[in-house]
């Protein structure tokens, strides 16, 4: 039959300083039932949050007061109100001849509201967003997966096989943080339309997975193609068509290895590609902070390799890893704009290292360490 898991929880809180009162109610449930060769389970999730914002301190004010607000995020009343709604399903089955089919597929809607604390004088340009942000974004994905488990060339063969997509879609709408004319201005409220746009983000990547293990050996390798596309839909049109599409496409392929050197000792080495899509919220703004959509920003790749040991004794177990990351077009912060985040690409990165860590058991006490 089915067995259930249901949790829900209840949080808030004052804050430590004015204008930072928060709450949020959480609630999760989780139905599943196995059949024969295989399982279903469904996963079911809502969250409501809401928190005053009472931002930052400078210097100054820091060594004043440290448990002080600053008078504009009051006088603005900055807050952001969140609520979301996901729903999964995930069934697997065995087909017979190692054979195994599992998929995956989910589905949800998110909205926000957030007052930030934009002078009006900084909205009337036409470029600008306002001061309010109203997001309403619908989303789901899936991932079919074929898997084979069979005995090839004296070893164990594992291959597998996928799809893999996902859909995202943003109402992204932008107000003026105030209503009226000093002296008669009201700040705080929900006035003008400034920005009314439709962002979207697509992928379809299909990937090929293999694990081969024979003896003291490991041989694992797997490809994924991506393909990404990103649009905007300006509906908003006084301030300019501020549509746009932008591309990501490439092949990334990874190779690994293990080899058993003793039986407690394990060495181990991989190399791989990899690429990094902006989000949505990160092309949402341009590097000068105005509404349109960032096609000039690029997805970061890079090209990473580790090489290591691991061993084990009655007491505890130590790692160490050799690794070496390069990365072209990495994103970036570019700084705020009147209250946004925007991003752009770096040049070229170079991370080497070395990682060392250890645990060591002491009755029981397990002492941990890392390097």
């Amino acid at each position: 039959g089915w067995s259930y898991t249901l949790d829900a929880g209840k949080f808030a809180t004052d804050g430590a300083r004015p204008q930072s009162e928060a709450d949020r109610s959480t609630l999760n449930a989780k139905l599943s039932r196995p059949h024969e060769g295989g399982r279903t389970t469904l996963v079911f999730n809502r969250q409501n949050a809401f928190a005053l914002d009472p931002q930052g301190l400078t210097q100054a004010q820091f060594d004043a007061d440290a448990e002080q607000t600053a008078p504009q995020p009051v006088f603005f009343n900055t807050r952001k109100s969140i609520s979301q709604t996901q729903l999964g399903l995930a069934w697997d089955q065995a087909l017979g001849g190692g054979h195994k089919l599992e998929l995956m597929g989910y589905g949800g809607q998110r909205q926000i509201i957030q007052y930030l604390s934009v002078p009006p004088g900084a909205q009337a340009s036409a470029s600008s967003g306002g001061g309010v942000i109203d997001l309403d974004r619908d989303y789901w994905g899936f991932n079919a997966r074929w898997r084979w488990q069979t005995e090839w060339q004296g070893g164990q063969l594992d291959l597998s096989a996928g799809l893999v997509g996902d859909r995202q879609s943003d109402l992204r709408r932008g107000f003026e943080n105030f209503v009226g004319a000093p002296p008669n201005q009201t700040v705080g409220v929900l006035g003008r339309l400034k920005r009314d746009e439709t962002n979207r983000a697509i992928t379809l990547d299909p990937y090929l997975r293999a694990s081969w293990q024979k003896a003291n050996w490991t041989l694992e390798g797997g490809l994924r193609r991506v393909n990404a596309r990103y649009s905007s839909d300006d509906t908003f049109l006084s301030n300019g068509d501020q549509s746009g599409s932008t591309r990501f496409n490439g092949y990334l392929p990874v190779v690994g290895l293990r080899w058993q050197l003793a039986p407690q000792l394990q060495g181990y080495a991989a190399i791989g590609r990899g690429l990094e899509t902006p989000t949505l919220n990160e092309a949402a703004y341009r590097i000068d902070g105005g509404a349109g959509f960032n096609t000039d920003l690029n997805a970061s790749r890079s090209t990473s390799a580790e090489v290591g040991l691991r061993g084990r004794s009655a007491a505890g177990l130590w790692n160490a890893t050799l690794f070496d990351i390069r990365t072209k077009d990495e994103i970036v912060s570019a700084g705020t704009s009147n209250g946004r985040a925007t991003f752009t690409n770096g040049g070229t990165t170079r991370r080497q290292g070395l990682e060392l860590s250890a645990e060591y058991g002491l009755g029981n006490v397990t002492l941990s360490s890392a390097y």
